[in-house]
């Protein structure tokens, strides 16, 4: 199995790691049919009328920035933040290709270089599991959002990775492995506490549970490539082990037995009011 780059890379994407790979990585995520109507669900969400400025805290390459753009036209602006000038610039790019505008601004999400109350609206998205301090991000999102606005904040919870086929002990290692990289790896399902603690209110929390019977996607995109890569390097598998595990897998892929989830946890939160 090959590893992919991504998003583990994604915590200081700008340091020696691959910006096609992270480009792949953010591609592929958007071209699955169910993560692009969770991204229009959550632009409909912070924009439900034109003429809002919208904030979108850690960009990429502009996927979900695009779909606020076409939201808040006419009168509106969407405003993309992301810590990667290499991200940035690829969005910029495809935004101009694409005959779409935004601002682009390169900083870092703990100390956005916004005015209290500037935004209408903010959108987080797996962003908190990369960053240093989580908690620093909620309380600049809180503070650069008017009172009443809304936060819309979705996260995976990568200990919920579960993956069908092969044998238990294999599988259930290699899924418990995925993510390992990660900063926050579950902080999914801390959303709740995470911005009751920064200051907001009337929270609410859903789950979006990605299933899928794409064996190759599921590899990619769960990281499950790097899982067993990284049990392999650490000796707590055997190559032949997991290579026979694979070899299982794939059986099941071609028969259409396979089955891989993962859980996306989406929170929802106003800045009180005075």
């Amino acid at each position: 199995m090959s590893t992919t780059p991504a998003p583990t890379a994604f915590g200081d994407p700008d340091a020696g790691a691959s910006v096609a790979g992270l480009v792949d990585y953010l591609d592929g995520a958007t071209g699955v049919a169910r993560v692009l109507a969770g991204k229009r669900a959550r632009a409909r969400l912070l924009t439900p009328v034109p003429g809002l400025r919208i904030l979108d805290v850690g960009c990429g390459t502009g996927d979900s920035l695009r779909l606020i753009a076409d939201r808040v036209a006419p009168g509106g602006s969407a405003v993309g933040v992301d810590v990667s000038s290499a991200l940035l610039d690829v969005g910029r790019d495809r935004a101009r290709s694409e005959g779409w505008s935004a601002e682009w601004v390169h900083a870092d999400a703990a100390a956005l270089p916004f005015d209290d109350s500037e935004f209408d609206g903010c959108l987080i998205e797996r962003v908190l599991q990369h960053v240093e301090a989580p908690e620093a991000v909620l309380t600049e999102t809180l503070r650069v959002t008017r009172p009443g606005g809304i936060v819309v904040v979705a996260e995976p919870d990568w200990s919920s990775l579960l993956l069908d086929g092969g044998p238990i002990a294999v599988r259930d290692a290699v899924a418990a492995a995925a993510g390992r990289g990660i900063r926050h790896r579950q902080v999914g399902r801390s959303l709740r506490r995470l911005l009751v603690g920064a200051g907001f209110v009337n929270v609410d929390v859903d789950a979006e549970v990605h299933v899928s019977d794409d064996l190759s996607l599921v590899r990619h995109l769960a990281l499950v490539d790097q899982a067993v890569a990284d049990l392999e390097q650490s000796g707590e598998l055997e190559g032949d082990v997991l290579q026979e595990w694979a070899n299982a897998l794939e059986a099941d892929a071609r028969a259409g037995r396979f089955t891989g989830a993962l859980t996306l946890f989406v929170a929802r939160g106003r800045v009180p009011t005075p």
